[in-house]
């Protein structure tokens, strides 16, 4: 059946539901697989484990609170993926990576993702100008596309494996930071500053 809670704190290796909706605050506090179709976290999200979300249709953060903790996030599902708070996994080996190939749209009132490493495959559209903070490594598999600005702040390496087109007079790429740039797909129409 359904799980519907105000909090949410998950001690167990396994969760499984039909969809899983948590209005407030979700902790996870051991390595988990979470698993349902639909999946809504509308609060603060605390990941101090590696943490699998599963979700075949659609896996939402909401817009109010943060995603932190020293773990991971995994998902391995292509069903799409709703980034609408920051996320700030602070573990010198925390990661955000994405194995399926579900859509990601990054809104709301995100505007900084941090994780040692990112691993993004599937489509990403920007809604909001976006902090991409890597210290380990970034990597866009698929396009990305948007009319908002993508910062890159990490000391990591930043791969680019796809188009990424930028519209509007703020569709531009910045670095900040000191990683190496790769590109192999291409540019579309989008000022990088500095110059690769």
């Amino acid at each position: 059946g359904d799980l519907k809670a105000k909090n949410l704190t998950v001690n167990t290796a396994t969760v499984t539901a039909a969809k899983i909706e948590v209005s407030q605050a979700a902790t996870v506090s051991t390595a988990a697989t979470i698993t349902a179709p639909t999946q809504t976290y509308s609060g603060a999200v605390t990941v101090n484990a590696d943490t699998t979300f599963n979700a075949s249709s659609n896996l939402t953060f909401g817009a109010d609170g943060t995603v932190g903790g020293t773990g991971s996030i995994i998902v391995p599902a292509n069903g799409a993926v709703s980034m609408q708070k920051n996320i700030n996994l602070t573990g010198t080996v925390s990661k955000f990576e994405q194995t399926g190939t579900g859509a990601v749209t990054i809104g709301g009132n995100a505007s900084s993702i941090e994780a040692a490493t990112q691993i993004y495959k599937g489509a990403v559209t920007l809604n909001a100008n976006t902090e991409f903070n890597a210290s380990g490594s970034l990597t866009f598999k698929n396009t990305v596309s948007g009319s908002k600005k993508i910062t890159l702040s990490g000391t990591g390496n930043v791969n680019i494996g796809n188009n990424i087109t930028l519209n509007g007079n703020n569709g531009i790429i910045e670095q900040t930071g000191s990683g190496s740039i790769t590109i192999d797909g291409s540019l579309s129409s989008v000022p990088l500053t500095p110059p690769v």
